[in-house]
């Protein structure tokens, strides 16, 4: 009995050292995550591009993987289909094709609304999104004022459709980069998008070729007894 109580607090004890230091890392990002870094740079003097101080908040998505696979594991328990490890392979690549298309809707929309503050052009000033409404000239600084004219969603499903036509290498044209910001953008976008969507397309075409395994291989066996049979007047 007194063994079995040292045994199980030392399994508590490796438990804890390794829940504290998960605990301490996710909440390090968490806090990383929660600085005020745009208020920090407007306090500093920056008056332009303070939405670049916002990408910190990108972080907790990086929690996201941990979640999905608690997830997985629990439908997995529960219906079954899932403990098939390709299948949770491939629910989460398309996952991470589905989060970076909304990241990269969300920059490409930010970069093109701060590339239209500083130059008076950009392609939600092109798509319609946003209007000038004003020219403001200071001492040191020269900014055009925009005002959004169309409603939240319907300038994320345009940022949202650029990004996946951008990911999945379609390129329409209807919507192309102007600014030299917005170029950088699409071709991180576009390096990023190959990627997971080649990853995503390959798992799905090897999890759909090995579906059937198990009964292909049963059917294949069948055969050779049966050949085997013609093979000896069985």
């Amino acid at each position: 009995r007194v063994a079995q109580i040292v045994s199980d607090a030392g399994d508590a004890k490796d438990f804890g050292k390794g829940d504290d230091g998960l605990s301490s890392w996710r909440f390090a990002l968490d806090l990383t995550a929660c600085l005020p870094l745009d208020k920090l740079g407007y306090a500093c003097g920056v008056r332009t591009g303070l939405v670049y101080f916002l990408c910190n908040r990108l972080l907790r998505g990086l929690q996201m993987d941990g979640l999905l696979d608690e997830l997985l594991s629990q439908l997995g328990e529960a219906g079954g289909v899932l403990k098939n490890i390709g299948l949770q392979r491939t629910t989460k690549l398309f996952y991470l094709m589905t989060l970076s298309g909304h990241w990269a809707a969300c920059a490409f929309f930010v970069v093109g609304v701060d590339a239209v503050r500083r130059f008076g052009h950009g392609w939600v000033l092109a798509d319609g999104i946003v209007e000038i409404t004003r020219e403001i000239q200071g001492a040191d600084e020269f900014h055009y004022e925009v005002e959004q004219v169309v409603p939240s969603a319907l300038a994320y499903e345009r940022s949202l459709y650029f990004a996946f036509v951008t990911m999945t290498t379609v390129g329409f044209g209807d919507i192309i980069p102007i600014t030299a910001s917005e170029t950088i953008a699409v071709i991180v976008i576009g390096y990023i998008g190959v990627i997971t969507t080649c990853a995503a397309i390959a798992n799905l075409t090897m999890l759909m070729t090995n579906f059937d395994a198990a009964q292909n291989e049963f059917q294949r066996k069948l055969q050779q007894v049966a050949f085997y049979a013609r093979y000896r007047d069985l």
